[in-house]
């Protein structure tokens, strides 16, 4: 009896029988680890839920304080809004002066479209139509107005937060230009009214009718030569 391709045979089974137990060694120690790997990830797991549960709370607190939750605006954006609340009381005392009691500013609360500005953009109220309109509808002489109580309100308002502080003097840049002759009129009373109080106020213009109404003057003339400075008392 030839026994050798018996022997060939069962010489290949054996080895078949090797390559499994090495493939189920494998699998079990495959299982070993992953049972490992499941039993780290359902701690982790559970600690995870333990911090939401504990700092839950305090994730929701900063997401109000920073804006981040929908439809609120950020704290320092809600602070900045209460200044500026103050802001416009105080400049629209000047700003109805100067329109003849027409425009007054307003702080928009209504939520914009990009949020950008949220609290802190501004309107017009225009008490002659009864309506009310975004600041960027303004004309140019019209913004100059704005510009002017909003500037003469801060310099109240930080007055009044400063603990004795004082600003006694204001500087205008030009824009009397663009005024027409009533509006002229009344930003120069505006202005006189504030000189008289105590506090300087120097305006930079080339408008001839507002300059004749200034008794201390600075000109400047330019030449070929140069600019001269001179001093009108």
């Amino acid at each position: 009896l030839n026994m050798e391709p018996l022997e060939e045979k069962l010489s290949e089974l054996e080895d078949a029988v090797t390559d499994v137990d090495t493939e189920r060694n494998t699998v079990n120690l495959n299982h070993a680890n992953m049972a490992r790997l499941l039993s780290e990830l359902v701690t982790i797991q559970n600690t995870l839920d333990e911090l939401t549960a504990e700092f839950g709370p305090i994730d929701e607190l900063y997401r109000l304080a920073s804006g981040r939750a929908s439809g609120h605006i950020s704290l320092h954006r809600h602070i900045q809004g209460k200044i500026l609340d103050e802001v416009v009381v105080r400049g629209n005392n000047h700003y109805r002066r100067m329109t003849n009691g027409r425009y007054s500013l307003k702080r928009r609360t209504v939520a914009s479209s990009g949020g950008g500005h949220d609290g802190l953009a501004l309107n017009i109220y225009d008490a002659q139509s009864a309506t009310e309109r975004s600041v960027s509808t303004l004309s140019g002489g019209e913004s100059f107005q704005a510009q002017t109580a909003l500037a003469l309100g801060l310099s109240e308002t930080v007055q009044a937060h400063a603990g004795g502080v004082q600003l006694e003097t204001l500087f205008i840049d030009e824009g009397f230009g663009s005024l027409d002759a009533d509006s002229l009129q009344l930003a120069i009373e505006t202005l006189m009214e504030i000189q008289a109080s105590g506090r300087y106020v120097g305006v930079i213009s080339h408008v001839d009718s507002m300059n004749a109404q200034i008794d201390t003057q600075i000109r400047v003339t330019s030449s070929k030569r140069g600019s001269k400075i001179e001093v009108v008392v």
